[in-house]
Order: structure tokens, then C-alpha cells, then sequence
């Protein structure tokens, strides 16, 4: 055989094997292709179970810590309730502001007094005079 010859053998070799090695790697995209398949369907079973998570929230653990750079608003359509098994503080750098149609405190009682306002002690009407200079109430 001429060397053109074997060269035309040695070509037609080589595109055999490249076409059987292109086979293989289709066959082996084919698994590739079912995990893809198989994690997109999990993506999306945790999507619907975020989409129903993002109704009903509750945060469990021993200490849960919301924080943000900017504002926190709890809002609910009827009461919020906050509750300890031991102290409760609400700091506030400024001022806090407590609003309500009625304020109880310590589950209400007796009404809150201001300075200015009137008292009878010993049958004798007066004015409160002094008071606390943080708490202010009308």
C-alpha cells in the first residue's frame, strides 16, 4: 500500500473512534442530565414547602435573636403576646413609645397618675406636684 493509502485508513481509524467515543459521551450525559432532572423537582418540592412555611413561621431553640440593620415590625391580624417565664425588657436607645385605646399596667388596676393631676389626701384636695421624669403618660 502507498502511504496515501495507509494515510486514508489511518483517517477513516480515527474518525471511527472519535465517532464511538462522541457515543459514549452522550450515554454518559445521559445520567447527568436525570440528576439534573431529579434536583430540579427537589428544588421545587422545597419551593412549595417554603411557599407554605412563609404562612405560618414559629422559631424554636434556646435563644432566638432577630436581628436587622434597619426596622423589625410584628404585625398580627388580632393579638401578640409576649411572654417569659422570667423578665421581660424593652430598650429602646430613644424614646419608647407604648399606644393603645387602653395601656394596663400589671394588669391594670388603679389609674395612672400624672403630675398636675388632682388628689384628696386626709380630706384635703391638692395637686401632684412630682413625678417621674422618664415615664410620661395622658
Amino acid at each position: 500500500m502507498r502511504p496515501v493509502g495507509w494515510l486514508g485508513v489511518v483517517i477513516v481509524g480515527a474518525v471511527l473512534l472519535l465517532t464511538r467515543a462522541e457515543g459514549a459521551d452522550d450515554k454518559r450525559t445521559l445520567p447527568v442530565d436525570g440528576d439534573v432532572k431529579a434536583l430540579s423537582q427537589k428544588i421545587a418540592a422545597l419551593e412549595a414547602r417554603l411557599k407554605v412555611l412563609e404562612g405560618v413561621v414559629q422559631l424554636s431553640g434556646t435563644n432566638v435573636k432577630l436581628v436587622s440593620a434597619a426596622g423589625v415590625t410584628i404585625q398580627a391580624g388580632t393579638n401578640v403576646l409576649i411572654q417569659s417565664a422570667a423578665g421581660v425588657t424593652i430598650t429602646g436607645a430613644g424614646l419608647v413609645d407604648i399606644r393603645g385605646s387602653t395601656i394596663q399596667l400589671n394588669n391594670g388596676g388603679r389609674p395612672l397618675a400624672r403630675v398636675g393631676d388632682p388628689v384628696i389626701v386626709g380630706g384635703r384636695t391638692g395637686q401632684i406636684t412630682a413625678g417621674s421624669l422618664t415615664v410620661f403618660g395622658q
